[in-house]
């Protein structure tokens, strides 16, 4: 059965089966297998296993809260990579940004998810900002650097920014 979101392979044999899962979406998709015994004395018996699949550029934060660790990621972001910060990481800790250099393509903050600039530290985000979490700018900037049209979405409250600065190359003014 197709599920949204996923792309998948699969193959099997005596007893043991394969397959990739690609999560295409901007979030983490939850997918429930069921293995059927169909022959033999055990024939009929079931067992389900649910896999969660996580999407390029899903902050994981399980060794601690440094944006730039690769190990708190699962693909880190850039400029043709989300960065999506989910309401549990499998961590339990959330993103910090202390140092130059932060990129990415889409930010995504999920409900009761967080990010925090430490001291004047900020983000380039090429695409789109869509927080529907809690994000602290300190004294940091979050710059839009795309070459197409960009948006700020998600919860208006939650959108406040310390310095916010457009260099849009594909913005043209009237």
């Amino acid at each position: 059965e197709a599920v949204p979101g996923i792309s998948n392979s699969a193959s099997s044999g005596a007893g043991d089966i394969s397959e990739i899962l690609i999560n295409t979406s901007n979030a983490p998709v939850d997918v429930t297998y069921t293995y059927v015994t169909t022959s033999g004395a055990c024939s009929g018996n079931s067992q389900s296993v649910l896999a969660r699949v996580n999407p390029g550029g899903c902050w994981m934060g399980v060794i601690d809260r440094d944006w730039f660790k690769n190990g708190n990621w699962c693909g880190l972001p850039s400029c043709t990579g989300d960065a999506y910060i989910p309401t549990y990481p499998l961590g339990g800790r959330f993103p910090q940004i202390g140092a130059d250099g932060a990129i990415c393509k889409d930010l995504i903050l999920s409900p009761g998810a967080s990010l925090e600039f430490v001291t004047t530290y900020g983000l380039s985000i090429c695409g789109n900002w869509i927080n529907n979490g809690t994000f602290t700018p300190e004294y940091g900037t979050a710059t839009f650097i795309g070459t197409t049209d960009q948006t700020i979405g998600g919860s208006v409250a939650a959108n406040v920014f310390y310095n916010l600065t457009i260099n849009n190359s594909g913005v043209q003014g009237e």
